[in-house]
């Protein structure tokens, strides 16, 4: 079989109009060792009856892209880890899909710069929270890697020449998403949570200083997506999932993520032992 010049040409042409993923994209294939840092670090932390911080990892090891998820409860109460495996195409799609909405005109502000280490940077001490649920979100722009423009385009010279020679990590502060009224956070960090809910089973948020028979179960039921606190202790958006609570009268407020913002406030809930307690709020 014979190849003319015109179709030899040709061929070359696509393969130069079509370059791969790993020489275009933020994100090609996973490295083969175990030395790269995490490429996507979200930490949440703050007050809260069940975990003290959360945190999420996404690395390349072994030749695979690794999601981390751990959780850490108060003291005396343990921790909780669990992991997948996520594709590069995967992995691409959400942290192409983060890098662009950081990158838009109405991102957060500009990002904590860090330079290269071996975990996660942590957050700011300027972020820790004073109430509610703080979450920090951090990119690794490894030397090799070719971000998107937008992530690059508050760094100045030698912050990108930083990060060609040395790695960068940026940090962004989105406090509390769910319950803040500048829904820029909780847009961010939806992404996260997609990404954890679909290859994740998390337990359920149960007060461990109760037995199975000690508690009630809430099921709340919502007419759009509001963050939940019951007694001042958070627990997320609801889901379709009851809640494990302590029997008695509860005060729950809810934070609809969007307007009317509330809060909306309902006294005197009563959870029963034993028993499962249906609630549909009204959140208008």
């Amino acid at each position: 079989m014979f190849i003319t010049l015109r179709q030899l040409t040709r061929s070359l042409l696509l393969f130069v109009a079509t370059p791969s993923a790993s020489a275009s994209a933020w994100v090609g294939a996973p490295a083969t060792g175990d030395a790269s840092p995490p490429t996507l670090c979200v930490t949440r932390s703050g007050p809260s009856a069940f975990y003290v911080q959360e945190q999420v990892e996404l690395q390349q090891r072994h030749g695979s892209w690794t999601l981390y998820w751990r959780a850490t409860r108060p003291t005396g109460f343990g921790s909780e880890e669990q992991v997948a495996l996520l594709t590069e195409a995967e992995s691409a799609t959400v942290l192409n899909k983060l890098a662009q909405r950081l990158s838009t005109p109405s991102r957060p502000s500009r990002p904590r710069l860090s330079s290269a280490q071996p975990g996660c940077p942590a957050p700011s001490p300027a972020q820790q929270p004073r109430w509610g649920v703080h979450t920090t979100l951090s990119l690794f722009l490894a030397p090799d890697a070719h971000p998107p423009e937008g992530l690059l385009a508050d760094l100045s010279r030698a912050e990108r020449a930083t990060q060609a020679e040395r790695g960068l990590w940026l940090q962004w502060s989105l406090g509390d998403v769910e319950a803040s009224l500048d829904p820029r956070g909780e847009v961010i960090y939806s992404l996260v949570e997609a990404l954890l809910s679909a290859h994740l089973e998390r337990p359920p948020l149960t007060d461990q200083l109760l037995t199975e028979q000690e508690r009630g179960q809430l099921l709340v039921k919502l007419s759009r997506p509001a963050r939940l606190e019951v007694d001042g202790v958070s627990y997320g958006v609801p889901s379709q999932r009851p809640l494990l609570i302590s029997p008695g009268l509860h005060t729950l407020t809810l934070y609809p993520l969007s307007p009317p913002f509330g809060p909306f406030t309902y006294r005197q809930v009563e959870v029963e032992r034993g028993k499962l307690t249906r609630l549909t709020p009204p959140l208008q």
